[in-house]
């Protein structure tokens, strides 16, 4: 009959999952352990799905190596609360398909991490691109800046120098030939708009 032990450990079966982010072989621990007590109590024929709920969230949020170690001691907890059951209560075919449904607990746990580990791979890889083409980006930039200062500079070093030649050229002939004084003023306006 049910009584407070098969509650207990009913509890001690399916609450334990509250705390496997934070304490997964406490977690892990304690609903196996329940697993293996109500079996060998005989309250009722192993219950198994809480503990394969568990395996694979074990699995999905731990390491390759921590999710082995829970799926082999969950495959040694159900052979015991198997081999525990009275007689006709476990067959053939709940004993592969127990030891099935937990190899599929942790197969499908270990493939969500894999998937959701490449997938942050690959968000991480667009980040790394994203900067690289935005460094790309402003690289370009100063080097187009860079490459106009240079060629205003020589624009305006060019401009200056005719220039000062031609106002040297007008200072010069003013007295002597209007003319060309006029001429060399005229250079002068030219260059200083086109420059300008």
């Amino acid at each position: 009959p049910i009584d407070l032990a098969a509650w207990l450990l009913a509890a001690g079966l399916t609450l334990p999952y509250a705390i496997h982010r934070r304490a997964p072989w406490t977690a892990l621990t304690l609903t196996l352990g329940s697993l293996v007590a109500f079996s060998l109590l005989h309250y009722a024929p192993y219950p198994g799905i809480s503990v394969f709920v568990l395996l694979f969230a074990i699995t999905l949020h731990g390491t390759r190596k921590a999710s082995v170690t829970a799926y082999g001691a969950t495959i040694a907890a159900f052979l015991v609360a198997l081999a525990a059951q009275p007689p006709g209560v476990a067959r053939p075919a709940d004993w592969a398909a127990t030891l099935l449904a937990a190899t599929v607990a942790w197969l499908a746990g270990a493939n969500v991490r894999q998937r959701r580990a490449r997938w942050a791979a690959l968000e991480e890889r667009t980040m790394m691109l994203e900067r690289e083409r935005e460094e790309r980006d402003r690289a370009a930039v100063t080097t187009e800046r860079l490459r106009i200062a240079r060629e205003l500079h020589d624009v305006v070093a060019h401009s200056m120098s005719v220039i000062a030649v031609q106002a040297g050229v007008g200072h010069h002939v003013i007295d002597t030939d209007v003319a060309e004084a006029r001429r060399a003023l005229g250079v002068i306006e030219d260059t200083s708009r086109s420059s300008l």
